[in-house]
């Protein structure tokens, strides 16, 4: 009896707590709105998607402007101090002797020197007299005009056939009274994939959908980088960067995505399978929730102590050296931008493209990296001056790291000889400077020898100023110490291009194989700030530290090891008498 109707109370009980008629009209209704509302979310979705993107996109594309805006102004520095040093030596040796010099003439295509008088001289490449009534070409004139009006260095840019920019300066030369003797005139043809990123590559081959352009603001577009489908898709998220010097503006645009389908009949017809989505989506985003949180604290847990490891590692290699994850480059050494002369901190997140001559060499990193762990060979690499390093390269899988590799990058003639009964690292005295000299000039002078290292490179020469002043004021000790201490920046400074030697007294110098004028000219500077920087305290008091930097150029088939470094030492000296603390650059 108690089964008997405790069964039909449960199937009454059941009956009740199904739904009624208009309960289930309410929940038909209630399941409508929830797959309209997640149609809405999706949209909303959808949209903060989009505008992230945007978002990161103008980030990225604010980046590649400042990188190479500073690029830019790097190059037209480099430029601008070739044509003061030209300035100088016309003032000081006279403009008959430029036409000798050419590695200060280098930079240049052609010099010419107008004199007060009218009459205009071609100084390079080959020296001649211009006809008085034969036109000038148009930039010379214009330059000339404004230099005469403004009384100071003039630039002047146009964009020529051939796909190269042509750069037009005037200095003026002034007389013992300070007045107008002459002017300076200086022309350089610069490629168009020195002035933008990649120019001969499609932007969507390196940097996606991005495009560029360099305008001078009184003869209009200088150079404009590719942009596919520019004449289709309209162009959005314009930035522009300008120049301090001169009145130039790099432009940046991005070309607009085509717009998504719309999916609104679709969801208007299929409402079950929307809430049937919505039920699997939940639970799908719960997982995705979860497991994005497991690798978001992994991430971070390795980013806390990896960053700081990376860093400590490249700091304390005594190589040039940086850390690659995927196509950019993460984090690199003081080495590394003394390897390349680029500014510090530039090549952080920047594209392995860029400072790679040949995709093919890149590939090849990868590819062994990717499928040994390991790669050893040479790479061509693109220095600041745009001119190119060929680098040996040994790049290697980190085990607590397996997405990133690390890059070991040293010159092949860096690791000069050394003779077997001295030390194999730190400074050397100035017999074995001599005998790096020598040992880089031997197989030039051989016909039958093989010629292992360039042929030029660059001397620098340092003096402490005013050592004995210290040594009087604080004692000898502390000038034992300042002199350690500058020879430990001198040899951090150099030792990915070349090495250091003590020359004695206050007297150091560095041999620095392959290196340009410009490049010697950027290490000597930044060792000079460096120092300056450096404000020892001894017994309690303050000193000031400064020293000045003789820079030449060498070439080992015309040059002989005492010349260049008596060329060094003038260089140096006419740097003291400029007022210390400078870089001067002298010629052999």
């Amino acid at each position: 009896m108690a089964l008997s109707y405790s069964l039909p109370r449960r199937l009454q009980h059941l009956a009740q707590r199904l739904p009624r008629p208009d309960v289930r009209a309410q929940v038909a209704a209630l399941c409508v709105v929830i797959a309209f509302a997640a149609l809405g979310l999706a949209w909303l979705g959808q949209h903060a998607f989009q505008t992230q993107w945007q978002q990161q996109q103008q980030a990225q594309q604010h980046l590649l402007l400042q990188a190479w805006s500073q690029q830019l102004a790097l190059r037209l520095e480099a430029y601008q101090r070739a044509l003061l040093g030209l300035a100088q030596f016309a003032q000081e040796q006279g403009a008959a002797h430029l036409q000798q010099e050419k590695v200060l003439t280098a930079s240049f295509n052609t010099l010419f020197l107008a004199h007060s008088d009218g009459a205009v001289e071609q100084l390079a490449p080959q020296r001649q007299a211009l006809i008085p009534l034969q036109p000038l070409p148009a930039a010379i004139q214009i330059v000339r005009q404004r230099a005469l009006v403004q009384g100071g260095l003039v630039l002047y840019a146009q964009a020529v056939e051939g796909e190269t920019v042509q750069l037009t300066w005037a200095q003026p030369l002034r007389d013992a009274q300070g007045q107008l003797a002459a002017l300076l005139l200086a022309q350089a043809d610069i490629p168009q994939n020195l002035l933008l990123p990649m120019t001969g590559q499609s932007p969507a081959e390196v940097f996606g959908s991005f495009g560029f352009a360099l305008r001078d603001a009184q003869t209009g577009i200088l150079v404009r980088s590719l942009a596919p489908d520019s004449e289709v898709l309209p162009m959005q998220q314009e930035q522009a960067l300008q120049l301090p010097y001169p009145q130039w503006r790099l432009e940046s645009w991005v070309e607009a995505p085509a717009a998504p389908p719309s999916l609104w009949p679709w969801h208007l017809l299929l409402p079950g399978v929307v809430a049937l989505c919505l039920v699997a989506g939940y639970f799908l985003h719960r997982q995705l929730l979860r497991w994005q949180s497991v690798r978001q604290a992994a991430v971070a847990l390795s980013a806390s102590g990896g960053a700081t490891q990376w860093e400590a590692f490249l700091q304390a290699s005594p190589a040039a050296m940086w850390v690659v994850q995927g196509p950019t480059i993460q984090a690199a050494n003081a080495h590394a931008y003394t390897l390349l002369g680029y500014a510090p901190q530039f090549l952080e997140g920047v594209w392995l493209h860029y400072v790679a001559r040949e995709l093919a060499q890149l590939t090849a990193v990868q590819h062994g990296v990717c499928t040994t762990g390991r790669y050893h060979g040479q790479v061509e690499l693109r220095k600041a001056d745009g001119q190119s390093v060929l680098t040996e390269v040994s790049a290697y899988r980190l085990q607590d790291a397996p997405e990133a590799a690390v890059w070991q990058l040293w010159a092949p003639w860096s690791q000069l000889p050394l003779p077997t009964a001295l030390p194999q690292a730190g400074l050397v005295p100035q017999d074995v400077l001599l005998y790096w000299l020598q040992s880089c000039r031997q197989p030039w002078l051989d016909a039958t020898a093989e010629q292992a290292g360039p042929a030029t490179g660059a001397l620098l020469f340092v003096d402490i100023d005013c050592l004995g002043a210290l040594n009087e004021t604080a004692g000898r000790p502390f000038g034992d110490h300042v002199l350690a201490t500058v020879g430990r920046m001198l040899l951090h400074s150099v030792l990915p291009v070349g090495r250091a030697a003590y020359l004695g007294g206050d007297e150091f110098a560095a041999l620095l194989p392959g290196i340009g004028v410009h490049h010697a000219l950027l290490i000597g500077q930044r060792l000079c700030q460096e120092v300056q920087d450096w404000h020892p305290q001894w017994q309690g008091e303050p000193y000031w530290v400064s020293i000045s930097v003789g820079v030449v150029a060498w070439d080992v088939r015309t040059h002989d090891g005492p010349g260049i470094l008596r060329a060094a030492d003038m260089a140096c000296y006419q740097a003291k008498r400029k007022g210390k603390a400078q870089v001067v650059v002298g010629s052999v």
